[in-house]
């Protein structure tokens, strides 16, 4: 972290812009603690799916699907909430970067819009893609099953797909 506070600092002053060390100081301190969250989030979900055993009567299987399923939620859940606050979080640095070679930079205003827009889609696709997998044995006692199975698959596969892409937020 110390490393991308310095080159930041290093372009702002470049820039003529720089902040206040008390300013850069508090940034990076809340930013370690959102790291933290998404990243004792992410970890607690793998491990759920890596100890997950499910047996017994159909409904015994259910209830433990759905208890998964709560749990894997409130990780994501907590993830997610933490990927999205580091991206809305306020830096002390201004806004200096300029257009390059691809383009301009994307603004804090619209790297979180993008963020919620990939979220709701991916909502979209998770019920979608539940309803026809579980839709597979409708007429059956594993139908629920099915979908919860599913749900669990889609919401780890997310979280990986989330780790994988912004993992630059997470970076120390």
């Amino acid at each position: 972290m110390k490393r991308a506070s310095l080159s930041w600092l290093l372009l702002a002053v470049l820039h003529g812009q720089t902040p206040a060390r008390k300013e850069i100081d508090a940034y990076n301190e809340q930013r370690k603690i959102l790291q933290k969250k998404a990243q004792a989030s992410f970890d607690r979900e793998m491990a759920r799916e890596k100890t997950q055993d499910y047996g017994g009567s159909t409904v015994d299987l259910n209830n433990c699907l759905s208890d998964a399923l709560k749990a894997a939620t409130a990780n994501y859940q907590s993830y997610a909430g933490a990927l999205r606050a580091i991206l809305a979080q306020r830096s002390p640095w201004p806004d200096f970067l300029k257009p390059g070679p691809t383009g301009v930079p994307l603004t804090q205003t619209e790297l979180i819009a993008d963020f919620d827009q990939l979220q709701a889609a991916w909502e979209k696709y998770r019920d979608a893609m539940c309803v026809g997998a579980a839709g597979l044995v409708k007429s059956g006692t594993a139908w629920r099953s099915y979908d919860y199975r599913c749900r669990l698959m889609v919401l780890d596969d997310h979280m990986r797909v989330l780790a994988t892409f912004y993992s630059a937020l997470l970076m120390k």
